[in-house]
């Protein structure tokens, strides 16, 4: 069928012509004071349009995207704490049939609540997207007096962990009932939240598992529910970014007020899983680290001094000695290496015991309210250590020992076990990594002696040992042969730590 084109804007001659839907085949005007605009859409998964992103600068981009964290509940909840950290004051969680059910026990009971977050924080980059995709699914979530917290943010933990958010990007199942898309920030020094209604500020239907996804932007979130988009949130216009933070961790968290909930509110969370588009995640890391600066010999961005990491004494000075043992390390926890004297008392006469040298804290996230994080995830790519030298003469002593490095406790103590916190911050074990350097120092050592070393004194690690906001990279030996406890003396160890902060 043709059209007269006299209809169309009053025009006479040719008929313009149509398709098979009748819909006017037309050339759009190609200068930009007449042209219009035009809409670019993509199907989701679930067969649903939405619009394409496009970034601050008003240009569209295509982009690679990789993952850089996924959650699944498949074993048993004790296994996790390498990855998830939790607090909780009576609330429990349980690995339910796939999922992490928090409020597993079903209780109504006043100011009590459970909170999951993952050790390591993601970054808030410019011209990076992070896509959140997290699956739910609730049982009695239209009651009052329950709230239930889902995306990436951190509060100050305490009894019955219903404080407010410290900063926060996700969904919120309110304490009135509704359901509602959150962005809060901590400009200016305390916790302000913008939030929209979602669903008409009704929650979705209990006992169905559905999808819901933050797409985090430097200007703005938004928010999609089993693909489709229900929400965006323009970031505080008195800040420069959606958040204070530089870096936030994944957290879930559900906890009754200070009145009963009529029934028990349980929610169960499905696969987490968080990518990264954009950015420089094609480039080689080794390019990233020179362009970018990151690498272990400058402290970590903004959050210590610059001589922080690498304690190395002015010339002309020696190293202070402390005893490195099982529990406490002869370098300070705000030092990542550097020249370092261990006092050697640490070594008995019981075999298989610890002595370390070093142990680098890598920054917490703060929890107190109003505060921001820059904590940054730590990749140690290599370390090096050089024989030891003796440098106050050994009494007693004789000893061989095997060198290791840990990562993932919470603490400088070897002896820190994984448990679950309750108004502190939950505690993790070291995971311990085998170097594969010996070292000999024969009994009653004089000064300038140096240490006979069999295996290698620099290691490059294939997969980077992760360190965690909160975490400790420790660096010690263990005994394996021992004649006589040192009931005095002490060696020096030169220690490097190579890395980038992500």
């Amino acid at each position: 069928m043709a059209m007269d084109a006299s209809i169309v804007g009053g025009v006479t001659g040719n008929k313009a012509e149509v398709d098979a839907n009748n819909n006017a085949k037309v050339n759009l005007p190609t200068t930009n004071t007449q042209a219009g605009f035009t809409r670019l859409t993509a199907a989701a998964a679930t067969g649903d349009m939405r619009d394409l992103v496009i970034s601050d600068e008003g240009h569209a981009y295509v982009a690679q995207s990789y993952q850089v964290w996924e959650k699944q509940w498949n074993s048993a909840a004790t296994n996790w704490a390498n990855s998830i950290g939790t607090n909780a004051t009576t609330m429990t969680k349980i690995q339910q049939n796939g999922f992490l059910r928090l409020n597993g026990g079903a209780v109504t009971t006043i100011n009590t609540g459970i909170a999951v977050y993952s050790n390591r924080t993601f970054n808030l980059e410019e011209s990076v997207e992070l896509r959140v995709r997290m699956y739910v699914r609730h049982t009695n979530a239209t009651v009052s007096n329950k709230q239930f917290d889902i995306g990436l943010g951190y509060y100050a933990f305490a009894a019955g962990q219903a404080a407010a958010m410290n900063e926060f990007i996700g969904f919120r199942w309110t304490t009135a009932a509704g359901l509602q898309a959150v962005l809060g920030t901590s400009a200016g020094g305390v916790a302000t939240e913008q939030t929209v209604n979602i669903n008409g500020n009704v929650p979705y239907s209990d006992n169905v598992t559905r999808e819901y996804e933050l797409l985090v932007l430097e200007s703005e979130v938004y928010f999609y529910v089993n693909g489709v988009w229900v929400a965006t949130i323009a970031r505080d216009p008195a800040v420069w970014a959606t958040t204070k933070a530089v870096s936030l961790p994944f957290i879930a968290r559900l906890f009754n007020g200070g009145v009963a909930p009529t029934l028990a509110p349980v929610f169960d969370i499905g696969e987490v899983s968080i990518r990264r588009v954009g950015g420089n995640d094609t480039l080689p890391f080794s390019y990233i680290k020179a362009a970018m600066g990151n690498s272990s010999y400058h402290f970590q961005p903004d959050l210590g001094a610059s001589t922080a990491t690498h304690l190395v004494p002015a010339s002309g000075t020696a190293p202070t000695g402390a005893v490195g043992s099982n529990t406490a390390a002869a370098l300070a926890t705000t030092s990542m290496g550097g020249l370092v004297r261990n006092t050697l008392t640490g070594v008995t006469v019981t075999l298989s015991t610890n002595i370390l040298w070093t142990a680098y804290t890598n920054p917490a996230y703060p929890t107190a309210a109003g505060q921001a994080t820059n904590a940054r995830v730590f990749y140690c790519t290599g370390i090096t250590i050089s024989p030891m030298i003796v440098t106050t003469a050994l009494t007693g002593g004789g000893f061989t020992a095997a060198w290791f490095a840990t990562i993932g406790s919470t603490a400088v103590s070897l002896a820190t076990t994984d448990a679950d916190g309750t108004t502190a911050v939950a505690q993790r074990a070291p995971r311990f990594v085998p170097l594969s350097l010996v070292s000999t120092l024969a009994a009653t050592a004089a000064l300038g002696v140096v240490s006979t070393d069999v295996g290698d004194h620099q290691y490059t690690f294939p997969t980077p040992l992760v360190v965690n906001p909160g975490e400790v990279l420790s660096i010690g030996m263990r005994t394996i042969a021992v004649t006589a406890a040192v009931t005095a003396g002490s060696a020096d160890c030169m220690i490097g730590i190579n890395g980038y902060w992500e």
